[in-house]
């Protein structure tokens, strides 16, 4: 799904519902939505697109960051 796509699915549902997110796809257990993060696929692994300060203090480097070109996602935290 594309953020554009999502988007258009949350526009048609009553904006003060709590969101949460499903641990599986059997429903299984529930958490609720922490954070929202950008951030690139690369090999496998999800990385940070570029470094920030707020990286730098949580000890990550520039060897830790996905590659120009890495695949561009979003990722939902429980």
């Amino acid at each position: 799904m594309k953020v554009h796509e999502l988007i258009e699915q949350l526009k048609k549902i009553e904006p003060d519902r709590d969101v949460y997110l499903a641990v599986d796809g059997e429903g299984n257990g529930f958490s609720t939505l922490y954070n929202i993060e950008c951030a690139a696929m690369w090999q496998g692994e999800c990385r940070p697109e570029k470094l920030t300060p707020e990286l730098e203090a949580q000890g990550y480097g520039e060897g830790d960051v996905a590659p120009k070109g890495s695949g561009k996602v979003i990722v939902l935290w429980p």
